[in-house]
């Protein structure tokens, strides 16, 4: 069962199964009998945060307590997103289910590693979403996987969904993220629980956006299996939730491919330079500090020691990650 579910005592989870059967058959009341407003709503909490897939829900809630007698009941009554028909609703969840599975099943045949497959489903996401603000799903999942428009609740609502049918621990984490264009907003992200512990993942912010609005071309891995001494560089977390002891480096991107060195070297980031420039006109490299790769920027491009690597010439240009961490060079 999700998580949220099982730290729930014995009689809440009733509460929660019998939410689950309602709220799957798009009911819009639900009366409950010998238990408070408050637990119910906080019980509803956790099946909002279990269940991404009920996209059609906004999270809030309102109950009216009647008593008859000496039988006190509760009229519970979960916020829709819209008001939509159920035969709408019903076809919206059977297109969503449908997507999900054939996403699913799409990864399992590309790999068996379940990298591999986590990777896929992240790029998929990336590729296929645009960063949008003004339209009717954008909040949610569906508004990501089936129309790809979403903010940044829908991509880590739509991930979190992939997860779950995957198999794997995820939950989504809220708070704010800060960066030279948007300035300090509220953001949500996810995160993972691999074979070593747990790690972050930012999709939304593997979609970067440039100043003019338009979505980049290129598909960005910076924010892929962060633990918590990188995302706290550029991500603040609101402290009322679960945080992962997130410590690991194993499966960050840029670890898991070879494309990372702890301490500058000219020779380690020629080698790795050379690996990615014989498929593109760009390298990437993640150094262990703000310092190292600032010592890097110094040596390849103040010193021009780049034009030293194979691949390398004529006019180029590079940028700097959010995070300080990344140098990334382009070739013309």
């Amino acid at each position: 069962m999700p998580k949220l579910y099982n730290t729930l005592p014995y009689s809440m989870q009733t509460i929660y199964k019998q939410l689950q059967t309602q709220l799957e058959s798009f009911q819009t009341s639900c009366e409950f009998h010998g238990v408070s407003f408050e637990s119910i709503a906080e019980t509803y909490k956790a099946v909002f945060e279990d269940h991404p897939e009920y996209f059609w829900l906004s999270g809030s809630s309102a109950g009216t307590t009647i008593t008859r007698g000496t039988s006190i009941s509760v009229e519970f009554r979960p916020e829709y997103r819209e008001t939509s028909s159920t035969n709408q609703l019903r076809r919206e969840k059977t297109e969503f289910e449908s997507k999900v599975a054939e996403l699913i099943a799409l990864a399992k045949r590309r790999s068996s590693n379940i990298y591999d497959q986590i990777l896929f489903l992240h790029d998929y996401l990336v590729v296929h979403t645009d960063y949008r603000d003004n339209s009717r799903h954008c909040f949610d999942a569906y508004g990501c996987l089936i129309q790809g428009r979403a903010v940044c609740s829908g991509y880590a609502a739509a991930f979190h969904v992939l997860m779950n049918k995957l198999g794997v621990e995820c939950g989504r984490v809220r708070g704010s993220s800060s960066s030279a264009l948007t300035g300090e907003v509220s953001h949500v992200w996810n995160y993972i629980k691999l074979s070593d512990g747990y790690y972050f993942i930012d999709v939304t912010w593997d979609d970067p956006v440039v100043s003019n609005g338009s979505s980049r071309d290129n598909l960005s891995h910076e924010y892929f299996c962060l633990n918590w001494n990188e995302i706290k560089l550029t991500h603040r977390f609101l402290s009322d939730q679960f945080i992962p002891n997130a410590l690991g480096c194993r499966f960050n991107y840029y670890n898991y491919f070879g494309l990372y060195v702890e301490r500058y070297s000219f020779d380690a980031v020629k080698a790795i330079a050379q690996k990615q420039l014989t498929r593109d006109c760009k390298f990437s490299i993640k150094f262990g500090s703000q310092t190292q790769l600032n010592i890097a920027m110094r040596d390849l491009l103040d010193n021009q020691r780049v034009f030293s690597i194979s691949g390398v010439s004529g006019r180029i240009s590079y940028s700097v990650s959010g995070s300080g961490l990344i140098l990334e060079v382009f070739c013309k």
